[in-house]
């Protein structure tokens, strides 16, 4: 099934194209899970902070946990990157639940849902935490009313730089990784280009 990519709004595209951008940086074989909710993340700073307090989740333990999943996802180096199938089904999902919600637009609330949905390795580490679709519809829910009323920044409870130092870990591990690849090459052995 084809992707209409044309539903997503302009912050869900962005977040798709940063999820590409942070695959390519990291040499990864595809688009992963993963890697998009460190998109969403970096798209959208106050949304899943949000998400993950009102349903009692530590966030900080949470986005290690998916850091240390990231470990797993294979690497290749490639010109041409890929949504993998599980992404490309979270993307497909996402599309499903804003037409159930009565939206045309996909907005990024949607594909966090649809992380928890799909089986994914996101939706593996949210079953770790108690995160299932019943919360999870509960909580885009909650975010859509407060979002609507623009009272969003009143409600998260810690913005300061604390409140992000898993999230900025990423981007300097990511740069790190990016200088890494740079001298020494994307895995253990490869001297190609030394």
């Amino acid at each position: 099934m084809e992707i209409d990519y044309s539903k997503f709004t302009d912050r869900s595209k962005n977040a798709i194209s940063r999820a590409l951008s942070l695959t390519k940086r990291c040499q990864y074989a595809e688009v992963e899970p993963q890697v998009m909710l460190v998109a969403i993340l970096q798209e959208s700073r106050y949304m899943i902070p949000f998400m993950l307090h009102e349903m009692n989740v530590d966030k900080d333990s949470f986005l290690t946990s998916v850091s240390n999943s990231m470990s797993s996802i294979s690497h290749r180096i490639s010109q041409e990157h890929h949504l993998s199938q599980s992404l490309r089904l979270v993307l497909q999902k996402s599309c499903d639940l804003a037409q159930q919600d009565g939206n045309d637009d996909v907005a990024l609330e949607y594909i966090f849902q649809a992380l928890g949905e799909v089986n994914n390795p996101v939706k593996d580490i949210m079953v770790e935490y108690g995160i299932n679709p019943v919360k999870l519809r509960q909580v885009v829910n909650l975010f859509r009313i407060y979002r609507n009323n623009d009272t969003m920044e009143e409600l998260v409870y810690d913005t300061d730089t604390n409140d992000f130092i898993i999230l900025d870990r990423y981007d300097k591990d990511f740069q790190k990784i990016d200088t890494i690849n740079t001298v020494y090459g994307p895995y253990p052995g490869w001297t190609e280009g030394l």
